[in-house]
């Protein structure tokens, strides 16, 4: 039986170009080999990987680096990947943090298939994104870091400054959705 594919190869390869960037004691080869992702998959930007192998990456990738901040840190550096080079061309479209964040849903799913976002504008510079993971997908807590380090990202792009966000629902502690301001 094939697996669902849900998500795309960009979000592994921007990993890997944060890897090369700022752990160079990351042993690249060596993780893409214990990982069983082929090359050719993580080359290509129309491939989309399923949880087995995302899940797969992720627990290789904790072999070598004991740092569980990793993939916060890999979700900030998606506005600077090249890997993102098409996504940073729509996000610069948008004249302020406020428009890119409400163009999240839209955003998103150039990245994943396995949950939707709904973006509720608070304040002036403040918003509230839920993140409803679809039904039989089984995502890890590595995946909701990445994601905030994504929403960060946006914010970042434009202020130079990571932003305040709080995640006060989360599916992984027993929320229904992930709730970030």
């Amino acid at each position: 039986m094939n697996e669902p594919r849900f998500y795309n190869s960009r979000v592994a390869s921007t990993y890997l170009e944060y890897l090369i960037k700022f752990r160079p004691e990351i042993d690249i080869q060596k993780l893409i080999s214990d990982s069983g992702i082929e090359s050719y998959e993580l080359e290509d930007e129309g491939h989309w990987l399923t949880q087995k192998q995302v899940d797969a990456f992720h627990d290789a990738l904790a072999k070598q680096a004991d740092d569980l901040a990793l993939s916060r840190e890999a979700g900030r550096y998606m506005t600077a990947s090249r890997s993102f080079s098409v996504i940073r061309q729509f996000i610069l479209g948008f004249i302020d943090p406020m428009h890119a964040y409400l163009r999240i849903p839209r955003i998103a799913g150039y990245m994943n298939r396995s949950a939707s976002c709904q973006v509720k504008k608070l304040g002036p510079n403040k918003v509230e994104i839920t993140v409803n993971i679809a039904n039989g997908v089984h995502e890890r807590p590595y995946q909701c870091e990445n994601r905030i380090g994504t929403f960060e990202a946006i914010a970042n792009f434009f202020t130079h400054k990571l932003p305040l966000v709080e995640h006060p629902v989360c599916v992984h502690k027993g929320g229904s959705s992930c709730v970030c301001i």
